[in-house]
Parts: C-alpha cells; sequence; structure tokens
C-alpha cells in the first residue's frame, strides 16, 4: 500500500526517529525526490516547536536571534507559544517582544521572513543537539 499521508505526516514519523536515523532518511529521499525532502525537512521543525524546549534553552536560542525577529513571528503564532515565551523570558525581554508584537501592523511577507530566519536558526541548533524539542513531556536534565 503506497503512503500517501503527505509531508507533514511523513516528517512527524521522521522526527520520532532521532536525529541520525532521520538525516540518513531524508538524504535517501532527496536522492530520489529532492523537491519531496525539501517538504518533509520543513515541516519537520517550526516556530510553535519552541514550546517544547527548556526555558534554559530557550534563554540560549534568545541569544542567536534578534528579537524583532521573534516578536514578528509570534504575530501569526499560537496564544500557547506567546505565552510560554513571554513566561519564560526576563522582563526586559518580554517587554520589547510586547512593543514589537503591538507595533504597527507589517506584511506577511516580511513576519515569514522573520519567522524564516528564526526556524533556521532553531533548525541549526535542534541538528547540532545544542537544543532537544521534547514533545512527549519528558523531562530533560
Amino acid at each position: 500500500m503506497p503512503f500517501s499521508a503527505g509531508p507533514k505526516a511523513a516528517g512527524q514519523m521522521l522526527q520520532g526517529l532521532g536525529v541520525q536515523a532521520s538525516k540518513k532518511i531524508l538524504q535517501t529521499i532527496k536522492e530520489r525526490d529532492p523537491q519531496l525532502a525539501e517538504l518533509i525537512e520543513s515541516s519537520m521543525i517550526g516556530i510553535e516547536d519552541l514550546r517544547f524546549i527548556t526555558a534554559k534553552m530557550l534563554a540560549e536560542f534568545l541569544s542567536q536571534i534578534k528579537i524583532e525577529d521573534l516578536g514578528l513571528s509570534l504575530r501569526i503564532s499560537s496564544p500557547e507559544l506567546k505565552e510560554y515565551i513571554l513566561k519564560n523570558v526576563s522582563k526586559s525581554i518580554s517587554k520589547d517582544i510586547e512593543d514589537v508584537l503591538k507595533g504597527p501592523p507589517q506584511s506577511v511577507k516580511k513576519i515569514e521572513e522573520s519567522q524564516k530566519r528564526i526556524i533556521d536558526i532553531f533548525k541549526m541548533k535542534v541538528e547540532r543537539g545544542e537544543l532537544v524539542i521534547s514533545k512527549n513531556g519528558d523531562k530533560l536534565v
């Protein structure tokens, strides 16, 4: 029976395998169908996954990105992500993020570009093992 659930489902399955195994499978897919591999890869890690890193990892991650990019990205993110980030950052960073959130309207293109910059850095840090996404609620130590 052929697999017909789509790239997002494939990405979710690969995420459950671990970094090395998913890289190997993605490489095989990339050799056969580069476009499909890109779709799967882009669906594997998204901005919403920031909710699944520890507060300490979040603090370290914030030092690698522009707060303006984060604020713009949060404009089109879930309320849960906004709440998680705002409760796990310092008051001054929270204020800076709120200022961007409440700032003048921005084009969707600009917001999507900001979100892409954040996701690119996030993916790189996850792939390097510098950040660990724990969606199943396991406590990280």
